[in-house]
This record gives structure tokens, C-alpha cells and sequence, in this order.
């Protein structure tokens, strides 16, 4: 979103902040294991949580992982009493996709790089898909 560059100690350590948190994702299906393929993290303000990395690897896009992820960060928010997730996205060819799902899953608001999802608003979880914890 940011195109912002960690390494794992770097995010490690971003994660330790108040608020902070980090998910990783593996995917697999019928056809086999296609392994670690997305990371996603929030930073909570309040009653906004702010959605600061959303990567997801080309492998598995349109396969319904992008509305797995918002799905369970929008849980995770609403759990901890936020009301809204909030998208801010620097434009670049790279993260196209990225934008063209957020058109069509949340509202813009402010122009074509700042999208709002109101948590009151139901994002089901995609009925082929199965979330797990490890």
C-alpha cells in the first residue's frame, strides 16, 4: 500500500508498537500448497484501525484470498472496538491490482487512494474458503 520495504526484524519490531499487529497467510487448496502468500497489518486509533501493509502474492489473486485478508482484519478491528478500516494507498503500477479491489470492496473517500470500510457493514467470508489459525 505505502510500498513501504522491512525487513523481518524491522517489521518484528514495527509490530511491538501499541496497536500493532501483524498476519501472515498461507493458502492451500485442492491442487496443493501454494505455501506464504500474503501478510497484512493494522494499526489500531481509537475507533479506526488503519490497514499499513496488504501484500499479496500474484499466485493467488482472484481466488478470493483478497476478501479472506479484509475479512479477518476487519474482525480483528471490530473485536477490539474499532468501527472503521481505513486504506491509504500510494498509486504505482505494482499495487494496480490492489487498488481495483479496494474500489470495489470499500467507499473512496478523498480522492482514489483513501478508501473507508464501516465495519457495520457485513464483508462475509467467502463460502469455499476455510480460515485457520496456526
Amino acid at each position: 500500500l505505502s510500498t513501504r520495504r522491512l525487513s523481518e526484524g524491522e517489521l518484528r519490531q514495527w509490530a511491538e508498537g501499541s496497536g500493532r499487529q501483524v498476519w501472515v497467510f498461507h493458502v492451500s487448496d485442492r491442487f496443493g500448497d501454494s505455501g506464504l502468500t500474503g501478510l497484512a497489518s493494522l494499526e489500531r486509533r481509537g475507533k479506526e484501525a488503519q490497514v499499513v501493509d496488504f501484500v499479496l502474492s500474484c499466485r493467488v489473486m482472484g481466488r478470493q484470498i483478497e476478501e479472506t485478508m479484509i475479512h479477518h482484519l476487519g474482525q480483528r478491528a471490530g473485536k477490539a472496538g474499532g468501527e472503521r478500516l481505513l486504506v491509504e494507498l500510494v498509486p504505482t503500477a505494482k499495487n494496480a491490482p490492489c487498488r481495483d479491489f479496494f474500489f470495489r470492496v470499500f467507499q473512496e473517500e478523498g480522492g482514489e487512494s483513501r478508501f473507508v470500510w464501516e465495519l457495520e457493514r457485513d464483508l462475509p467470508l467467502p463460502s469455499h474458503v476455510e480460515l485457520r489459525k496456526r
